[in-house]
This record gives structure tokens, C-alpha cells and sequence, in this order.
């Protein structure tokens, strides 16, 4: 993509960003001018709902920024500080490392007094060769971003993937079976969760959503705006004991369906003897009338 056509589709889209959001828009040109004005801050992106133009008055800022020349943690942590409360009235700020990140990551959650959330990852900036798919480009001092890249994480998952959510479901059935024998409906409850976040990706990589990691976010965002028909069979109330055996075999029902539907779709195999052991658990903890067969 030529720079300067780059550079007037972005200005267009703060533009249109001032009228419809401009709580929104004001964050994003206050972090703006913040990167314009270090050295060390290469590069300010922004993504998720607002950067794919589907964004409302409840969405957060989603927002990455890339540095070069900060050696130290604690560095880097000043300078994602700095950034958020140059960009608004921060009511509270949270600094921390997201859960399996590597080293040179920072995340910076702020809320501000407009009511608007900043979500923003800081990371080196030689990491983007390219502009992000859905992603808006606001500031760019290397001339990074005339060049578009695909996301790995849109496309369909890797069988490795595929394969880890297929058995971490059918790990949280069988402690699904384990819970309710032990009469602990809420620990049980929260294991329906669980299997149902797995299958839901499971579901979305068989429809050829972007992003299927996120599940139930990325079937509410991607046409066709679609989630499987059973979903709402998956909860429950988690203190009544025939609601959560119900919703169990209806989780258990979801989890496999969604592995068949992805295996085909992808052409993977997915079958696990674990499949036949969760539900065999599941089986021997329940009885035909709704009710836990026996408490061990």
C-alpha cells in the first residue's frame, strides 16, 4: 500500500472516530501525540472493535505500541505509565505481564473518568513486520505499516491447537463427574465453563471464524453472527443439582459436536480415547432420573 493513501485512510478513520466516539477518538490522539513525542516509541496501533470499525460507546481502547531502546522492566513500566496518564484522567491503572508472554511484555489496563478503558500491550517494535488485519495504524515513525500482514492467530488453529482445546474439555468433563460425586455443584458449575469455552472455539474454527481462540467473542463479531443452537442448554443455575447435571450432558453434547464439526472442516483427527472416558465418567456420576448415582 502506498504511504501517503496509507496515511489518509487512517486520518479518515480518527475522523470519523471524533464524531461518532470522541471520548474514544480523544484517548487515541492523546496517545498519539504521547508516542510522537518518545523517542522510543516507535509505532501506536489500535485493534480489536474499534480498529475494525464496529466499535460502541462500551467498547474498551485496544491499543499496542512498540519501543525500541528500553532495557529494563522497570523502564518500560514508566514508560506505559506515562503514556496512559498523558492519554486521559486516569481513575486507576494496573501493570502487569499477560499470563504466558515473553520477556519485553507489558500490559497497561487504565480506566479514565470518561467512562473509556485502555487496554494496551507495549512490546519491541521489531516484532510487527506489518500492519495488523483489523488493525489501525495512528502512529508510524519507520514506515511500518504500508505493509499489511495476516495475523496467524485469524486463520484456522494448527492441529497442536485443535488438539490441546479437544482435551481440555474433555479434562474439565471428567472433573465435571468428579465435582457432582463430591456433591460440589459450583466447583462442577464452574468446569461446565470450562468445557464450554473449548468447544465454542472448537465451533468457530469449524465455521472459518478469524481469531476461533476467542470463541464465543469472535462468533458475536464475525459474520454470520452465529452460535450453536444449544449454547443456552450449557448453563445452569449452580446450586441446583438438576440444572447442572442437564447442563453437563448438554456441555458434554456441545464439546462434541463442535470436535466432529472441526475435524471434518479441518481435516484433522481428533479423536481421544479421553472422549470415551469423560463421558463414561460423566455417565456413572449421573442417573436416568437427574441425580448424582452416588457421592464418593
Amino acid at each position: 500500500m502506498d504511504s501517503d493513501l496509507y496515511l489518509s485512510k487512517a486520518s479518515q478513520w480518527l475522523g470519523g472516530l471524533r464524531v461518532a466516539l470522541p471520548a474514544h477518538a480523544a484517548i487515541i490522539d492523546a496517545l498519539a501525540a504521547a508516542v510522537a513525542l518518545d523517542e522510543a516509541l516507535r509505532w501506536l496501533e489500535v485493534g480489536c472493535s474499534l480498529g475494525a470499525g464496529r466499535a460502541d460507546v462500551f467498547s474498551d481502547v485496544d491499543a499496542a505500541i512498540g519501543y525500541r531502546g528500553i532495557d529494563t522492566t522497570a523502564a518500560l513500566d514508566a514508560a506505559g505509565i506515562g503514556v496512559a496518564h498523558r492519554s486521559g484522567h486516569v481513575v486507576d491503572l494496573l501493570t502487569h505481564t499477560l499470563p504466558g508472554s515473553p520477556e519485553g511484555v507489558r500490559r497497561f489496563a487504565a480506566e479514565f473518568d470518561s467512562g473509556v478503558q485502555l487496554d494496551l500491550v507495549v512490546f519491541p517494535a521489531e516484532w510487527r513486520t506489518g500492519l495488523m488485519e483489523g488493525t489501525v495504524g495512528v502512529v508510524d515513525k519507520d514506515g511500518l505499516f504500508v505493509r499489511p500482514i495476516v495475523s496467524t492467530h485469524a486463520g484456522p488453529p494448527t492441529l497442536d491447537q485443535a488438539r490441546e482445546w479437544v482435551m481440555l474439555g474433555w479434562w474439565a468433563v471428567s472433573d465435571i463427574a468428579k465435582f457432582l460425586q463430591r456433591g460440589s455443584l459450583f466447583e462442577a458449575a464452574a468446569r461446565i465453563d470450562a468445557v464450554r469455552e473449548q468447544a465454542l472455539r472448537l465451533f468457530a474454527a469449524s465455521g472459518s471464524i478469524p481469531y476461533p481462540e476467542f470463541g464465543l467473542t469472535s462468533l458475536l463479531d464475525w459474520p454470520p453472527f452465529e452460535v450453536p443452537g444449544t449454547l443456552a442448554d450449557t448453563y445452569c443455575r449452580p446450586d441446583d443439582l438438576t440444572q447442572v447435571i442437564a447442563a453437563a450432558h448438554a456441555v458434554v453434547a456441545l464439546h462434541d459436536m463442535a470436535t466432529h464439526r472441526a475435524a471434518a472442516v479441518l481435516h484433522f483427527d481428533l479423536d481421544t480415547e479421553w472422549a470415551r472416558t469423560a463421558r463414561g465418567r460423566l455417565h456413572q456420576a449421573t442417573t436416568d432420573d437427574g441425580t448424582v448415582s452416588h457421592i464418593g
